[in-house]
């Protein structure tokens, strides 16, 4: 099976560091979502506002409400530090 242009391929990756990986991995998730957004005529906000929604309510439903609530306050701490 071809990899999508949009699927970051892991074995391109060797010699990058871990926050270098997740940084290109996120990149390219941000420029399919705002390509798509495009496309599709929809807000970019919108649509990143229920993609973290949705990314949150997974990880209530598989690890509990607690972890949920500290991955958000964490990503609120971040926000904040830069």
């Amino acid at each position: 099976m071809a990899i999508s242009e949009k699927v970051v391929d892991l074995t391109l990756q060797r010699g990058m560091s871990r926050e270098d990986v997740i940084d290109d991995i996120c990149a390219k998730g941000f420029m399919f979502i705002r390509d798509s957004a495009a496309i599709q005529g929809v807000s970019l906000k919108s649509l990143m506002v229920e993609h973290i929604l949705g990314m949150m309510l997974m990880v209530r439903a598989v690890e509990g409400e607690e972890e949920a609530q500290r991955l958000l306050a964490l990503v609120s701490d971040k926000i904040a530090s830069h």
